[in-house]
């Protein structure tokens, strides 16, 4: 069975690979700075920082002590408790969390606190989307009287204000991730799971290998599976747009 505690360590080997490709491309950048380094630094900080689904959905962010640092917990617990307002908090709900924050993070890019955030008005149409059948299905079982064991649990569809608020922060917390990942600064309260030792490349290196190899050795993660399923689309895309530009013939 997939744990919390499994979301945790997935997180926590995830973001010490940001930040080790980070710096291992912060001290490759001089004199003559090879694009590969920055590019792969760029990879895993957007692997982690979409790995924030599962840690809402898990509800790390209610653990004691807290696992985050004072300003990464205030993000997560900002957007858990919006989402608790729509679905029922808890181990029931923890498929239904994941599925409304997936659809969330399609949206994420109109946060007004996401850099370089696209713009729209039309929150409602957001609101539609978070909404889905499947997701607030309960409703409408529970109108026509179903009540069996198998009902999904009771949900509060977004309204056009809720779903802007919902897109602004969950937008806000995925970047503060990822600028965190970025600066090699802290994300967690435990300073062990951020500590990364040395600036020598060689060093380095051994780090990285070492935690790769940690999160390889895991059970398969759905939801990073996921993550990584949608980057490999995305890089095709890209490549198969340049691939078919004559100006790069």
């Amino acid at each position: 069975m997939f744990t919390a505690d499994d979301s945790l360590e997935r997180f926590i080997a995830l973001a010490k690979i940001a930040k080790l490709k980070q710096r291992l491309a912060n001290q490759r950048r001089y004199p003559n700075a090879p694009m590969e380094p920055i590019a792969e630094a760029e990879t895993a900080r957007e692997r982690a920082t979409a790995y924030t689904v599962e840690c809402i959905a898990q509800e790390l962010y209610k653990r004691q002590p807290a696992v985050f640092c004072p300003d990464v917990q205030t993000r997560f617990s900002t957007v858990g408790h919006i989402v608790n307002r729509h679905i029922q908090p808890g181990d029931r709900g923890i498929n239904q969390r994941r599925a409304l924050i997936e659809r969330a993070e399609t949206f994420a890019s109109f946060s007004l606190f996401h850099d370089g955030h696209d713009e729209t008005d039309d929150y409602q149409a957001i609101a539609n989307r978070l909404n889905s059948d499947s997701l607030f299905a309960f409703q409408r079982n529970r109108e026509i009287g179903g009540r069996g064991p198998g009902a999904t649990l009771a949900t509060i569809p977004f309204t056009h204000d809720q779903a802007r608020e919902m897109i602004n922060e969950f937008g806000h917390l995925q970047q503060v991730i990822r600028t965190r990942l970025r600066t090699i600064d802290r994300v967690f309260s435990d300073g062990s799971h951020d500590h990364i030792e040395g600036y020598q490349i060689e060093r380095i290196e051994r780090q990285l290998s070492s935690v790769s190899l940690q999160l390889e050795s895991k059970p398969a993660d759905p939801t990073l599976a996921r993550i990584d399923a949608e980057a490999r689309e995305r890089k095709e895309s890209v490549e198969s747009a340049f691939s078919d530009d004559p100006f790069f013939e």
